[in-house]
């Protein structure tokens, strides 16, 4: 498992098109070169991740009624 320590960790901000350090407020998160808000992944790797992690989600839910027809 790699290491992680709060001067490496990096977010995704679209303005710079980069994966960058950031500020963390209250609600959101924001780029420290340019001061726009950052998110977690770029929608290319949002869709990698979503793609990977799809298959082991469970479908969920309630069990279906059963009608018993006499």
């Amino acid at each position: 498992m790699a290491s992680s320590s709060f001067y490496d960790d990096r977010k995704f901000c679209h303005d710079c098109d980069d994966y960058v350090p950031y500020l963390m407020s209250m609600e959101h998160s924001y780029c420290v070169r340019c001061g726009a808000q950052v998110k977690l992944f770029s929608k290319e790797d949002w869709g990698v991740f979503a793609q990977k992690i799809a298959p082991k989600k469970d479908k969920g839910g309630r069990p279906r009624k059963r009608r018993d027809t006499a």
